[in-house]
């Protein structure tokens, strides 16, 4: 079951901050100016993934892995980390927009 709505909206924009500080913090200026211009679309996605997932601790956990590999400098495992989030996230979001087809 997803959160209550106050919990999922605080989780939304956690998790849309999480994105914009390691994309600021990375010194990417592109992706930073890209996620800060579609800030709305995601806050959408993201509660649209979560109510797919129907719970957040599975984003928690693929947050979390991503931190740890920054914090052990490990650029190549922060990378992994990020694209398997990226990736399930992404299949969250597909199947949450697939549901609405049928």
């Amino acid at each position: 079951m997803a959160p209550p709505a106050p919990v999922m909206t605080a989780f939304v924009e956690a998790d849309v901050a999480f994105h914009l500080t390691l994309a600021h913090a990375a010194g990417n200026s592109v992706l930073d100016d890209i996620l800060g211009s579609i800030r709305s679309l995601l806050r959408v996605w993201i509660r649209r993934a979560i109510h797919e997932a129907g719970e957040t601790q599975t984003t928690i956990a693929e947050h979390a892995a991503v931190l740890a590999a920054i914090e052990q400098r490990s650029p190549s495992a922060a990378v992994t980390a990020m694209r398997g989030h990226m990736n399930a996230a992404s299949g969250r979001l597909h199947r949450s927009l697939q549901d609405d087809e049928t």
